[in-house]
């Protein structure tokens, strides 16, 4: 009973998953609005079954992800120096991170039952998984800083070449100018000492 009550759950939570793609929100906020409900009761799947924790965990910890890189793309879409966007980013990285422990600890055994060697070994499994969660993210938010200096560095650089080619496109035009009064200057000379030494 328990596993058709398990597969009616997933496969309502999997036809979420595929409405909620077609409508994904565009800002953090809006992600944090439409992720709350789904977490909640994804968190509340754990409580009260804690030794489906390799199923429910992934779930949970996807969400948290998808807001913590939305954030990510929000924060590092700001003009301000990289420094100071990467230390927002890395504690908003360490929020993620107790999110995500905290989360984890809500994984209990159930003492009174029976099987309780095997509840342990799958919580040992789900906490594993869970370092391994938080380890990957790590590097991909490494990566992402990374990547977004680079294109800063090199929007800065575009930017500052066209702003250095328009001055030398002013100036190449100042330049014009002035040669042509030259040369008008040199065309009039010679006339005008023929007319005033004669």
């Amino acid at each position: 009973m328990k596993k058709i009550l398990a597969s009616i759950l997933i496969l309502i939570l999997s036809n979420v998953g595929l409405v909620y793609a077609a409508n994904e929100p565009s800002t953090y906020i809006d992600l944090e609005i439409a992720l709350k409900p789904v977490i909640q009761k994804n968190v509340e799947d754990l409580v009260a079954n804690p030794t489906n924790c390799k199923i429910i965990l992934p779930r949970i910890y996807d969400d948290y992800t998808k807001l913590f890189f939305k954030f990510l793309e929000e924060n590092f879409n700001n003009k301000s120096s990289n420094t100071s966007l990467t230390n927002i980013a890395i504690a908003k990285f360490r929020e993620y991170k107790t999110l995500i422990e905290d989360t984890f600890l809500l994984v209990t055994p159930d003492i009174g039952g029976e099987g309780l060697a095997q509840q342990f070994t799958t919580i040992s499994e789900c906490a594993q998984l869970t370092q391994t969660y938080i380890e990957v993210k790590k590097e991909l938010m490494i990566d992402h800083i990374r990547n977004t200096s680079a294109q800063k560095r090199a929007t800065i650089f575009v930017e500052k070449s066209r702003v250095i080619n328009n001055r030398l496109s002013d100036l190449n035009l100042q330049i014009a100018y002035m040669f042509s009064h030259f040369a008008s200057f040199n065309n009039r000379l010679p006339q005008f000492v023929k007319n005033c030494v004669q």
